[in-house]
């Protein structure tokens, strides 16, 4: 199976897996909504933030693994691989020890320390350890996971985790009906954990993908170390991430009050699922990009980070227009004229879902070539200067405030950063790189003009009426301009080259030219 082919699935399957999320993010959430307090809603949201901090107990080991599994699986019959695989196992078993140390402790001081009302003390601690036993069982099986990606094989992982959507909302419902209020999360998450790491074990062993008896090697520390040393530099990077990221329900609810925070819960779930859409371009190619690189093909490796850069950037301008101007009637919508915000919030965070893609692509060019020897601090640094901004902004502000410390830390420090490395690393001149960023920036001016006057004649109308009226028109003219207008000449040659021929004349005069 060519390279190519495999990355095409991992795509697929992937939009697949995110179609399931939707379906389960639209039809999860007015089910709590119908069985929990508002307070309890912001509590159950709340938690899902924690769950991703508990995660940095990784200390960095899920990308020193994935990316590392790749330079050895083209050693599996030498010991090299299974002695990988091997300490990387036992690596997850006593992170898994250090998750449920850690919960404990933060189950006791975690209330006090974010404000959560008194009523709701003892239902925050039960849930952060059930959270945390929950982390520490996928932390001591996800070595299943790792060599399934190593070998891109996304498509097994992505077409069970699609269905295990359906096991966790089945549980969920269950759980709510017989009483179990804001624990049923958790009994959901269990089965569905179970059922996943049997499915990954499986085809790890059907695929013979796991090394060959006699080939298996020991742990070794030399092993541990090199994991450890790329460990720690994607900790800190991952870090980074997760303040500037993924930390503004933590942020909100000292600041504004558990309300607050299930309000951003529920007005910034579409803008995930979009975030997801864009960014699965990137982290679908990250393997074969990492195969490129150990492989030394230098000049492919160039010219596939280059293509998908641009079209990251230009998914992103679609996407976040298609947000800002579509989020608030399907809120109203969805959540049944309980939850809504100020327009401007869905246009700020439009424009920094572009500004976080394109950088993304750039940085996390740094952790395919496992050079994150500064841009680490770099992404540490723009996660201090979010929470500082944020934390004394957003008393006053608000979520405007909020969203814009977020746009001011990402464009200051690794957005500008991201885009000098890449200048450096391949002896660019800026010229070239900005002109990276002009397709993207041309679909924005274009696609913003067009909504805006489609919102304004539809201003007056119902949200069922807005979101139809605006997203149906919006999209048609975003698909119809994406590939002509979205590429620049060299990826649509590229790219002709993976359409089937009747979708050539929307690349335009250029489509048609082959790569010389």
């Amino acid at each position: 199976m060519s390279r190519f082919h495999r990355y095409k699935q991992a795509l697929v399957s992937g939009y697949f897996l995110l179609g399931a999320n939707i379906v389960y993010s639209l039809a999860s959430v007015p089910l709590a909504l119908a069985y929990l307090s508002r307070s309890e809603f912001g509590l159950w949201a709340l938690m899902a933030q924690i769950a991703g901090y508990i995660l940095l107990i990784d200390l960095g080991m899920t990308g020193s693994v994935s990316r590392i599994l790749v330079d050895y699986k083209d050693e599996s019959g030498t010991g090299a691989y299974g002695s990988m695989i091997v300490t990387s196992s036992l690596v997850g078993l006593v992170q898994g020890a250090l998750v449920l140390l850690s919960g404990g402790l933060l189950s006791i001081v975690g209330a006090r320390l974010l404000h959560v009302p008194g009523d709701l003390a003892h239902q925050f601690a039960m849930l952060l350890l059930g959270q945390s036993a929950l982390q520490a069982f996928a932390f001591s099986c996800r070595i299943l996971m790792f060599v399934l990606t190593a070998h891109q094989r996304y498509d097994v992982i992505n077409y069970s985790q699609a269905g295990l959507f359906g096991v966790n909302y089945a549980a969920l419902w269950a759980g709510f009906a017989l009483g179990f209020g804001v624990y049923s999360s958790l009994w959901a998450q269990a089965l569905a954990q179970f059922i996943g790491v049997l499915i990954n074990g499986w085809w790890c062993f059907r695929l013979k993908l796991m090394p060959k008896r006699g080939a298996w090697g020991k742990p070794t520390w030399p092993l541990f170390k090199e994991l450890f040393e790329f460990g720690k530099d994607f900790f800190m990077f991952a870090l980074g991430s997760q303040m500037v990221n993924a930390s503004q329900t933590i942020v909100v609810t000292p600041l504004l009050g558990l309300e607050a925070a299930g309000l951003w819960a529920v007005c910034t779930r579409a803008y995930t699922v979009v975030c997801q859409l864009v960014w699965r371009i990137l982290d679908y190619s990250a393997t074969p990009l990492s195969e490129m690189f150990v492989r030394g093909e230098q000049r492919r490796f160039f010219e596939r980070f280059r293509s998908i850069t641009i079209i990251t950037g230009s998914m992103a301008a679609v996407c976040g227009v298609l947000f800002a101007f579509c989020n608030q009637p399907f809120v109203l919508i969805w959540a049944k004229g309980r939850f809504g915000w100020s327009a401007f919030n869905d246009i700020l965070l439009g424009f920094w879902l572009v500004l976080i893609s394109v950088q993304r692509c750039h940085c996390g060019l740094l952790g395919v070539k496992k050079q994150l020897r500064t841009v680490k601090y770099i992404y540490f640094g723009e996660g201090i200067l979010f929470v500082c901004l944020a934390s004394i902004t957003s008393r006053y502000g608000g979520f405007e405030a909020l969203i814009a410390s977020s746009i001011a830390a990402t464009l200051s420090l690794s957005f500008a950063y991201g885009l000098w490395r890449t200048k450096i690393d391949f002896g660019l001149e800026w010229k070239e790189v900005f002109s990276w960023l002009y397709p993207a920036g041309r679909l924005l001016v274009l696609l913003s003009a067009v909504a805006l006057g489609i919102g304004w004649l539809t201003a007056s109308l119902s949200p069922v009426t807005r979101l139809v009226g605006v997203g149906l028109p919006l999209g048609v003219v975003a698909a119809a301009c994406l590939l002509r207008w979205g590429l620049d000449g060299e990826t649509q040659r590229w790219v002709s080259q993976k359409l089937p021929g009747s979708l050539q004349p929307l690349l335009g005069s250029n489509g048609g030219q082959p790569i010389s």
